[in-house]
């Protein structure tokens, strides 16, 4: 059965974190649906670029099941994303459930936010280290860190080993280093993690 994933998207989302993670998770032939906070609109990243989503946050069940929920970075877009009630709901139904919440650059703060993954090890943009461990996390300063089900990384530099780490932990190593390995990336021990 092919596994899924929800992408959290918002007006300043960082765009590289997100196209890198749903390009490498697609590759590894994961259902990625990128939902925005916004409706079906296209929505403004960080840096000017413009992404169209596949749907609006608001026509996802409160109650649907992913494998994955990735919250990007991008400061102005994890501030929209914190904001939500709905992102609140769809987070705490999933860690409830144990599937994987994957945050990358300022993700982890929404996170933090919602009460998610409290006391766990994370890594995050180095900008907001401060807030994350005043927030009750330990800090790791890996390039990708995974406690549990909870998956973080550092920034747009760091993107696609985030999303191979996700597909390391969610269908294989071997799938990890078959995709890393097309996308001629350097090779990484994933179960260092």
């Amino acid at each position: 059965m092919a596994k899924i994933c929800l992408v959290l998207l918002a007006e300043g989302s960082e765009e590289t974190e997100v196209v890198a993670s749903v390009d490498t998770l697609r590759r590894a032939e994961i259902n990625v649906t990128l939902a925005s906070l916004h409706g079906k609109d296209p929505v403004t990243c960080s840096r000017g670029v413009i992404i169209v989503p596949d749907a609006s946050l608001d026509d996802i069940d409160d109650e649907a099941v992913y494998d994955v929920i990735l919250v990007p970075g991008g400061l102005k877009g994890v501030e929209n994303l914190s904001q939500s009630p709905k992102v609140a709901r769809l987070l705490k139904n999933h860690e409830k459930r144990g599937s994987i919440i994957a945050a990358i650059c300022a993700g982890p703060l929404c996170l933090m936010t919602h009460s998610i993954g409290l006391g766990k090890k994370v890594t995050s943009h180095p900008s907001v280290q401060d807030k994350l461990v005043a927030g009750g996390y330990q800090y790791s300063e890996q390039i990708a860190c995974k406690d549990g089900k909870i998956i973080t990384s550092r920034g747009p530099g760091t993107a696609i080993n985030f999303a191979l780490l996700i597909i390391h932990e969610l269908l294989s190593p071997e799938v990890c280093e078959k995709i890393a390995k097309f996308m001629v990336m350097q090779p990484v021990d994933y179960s260092a993690f």
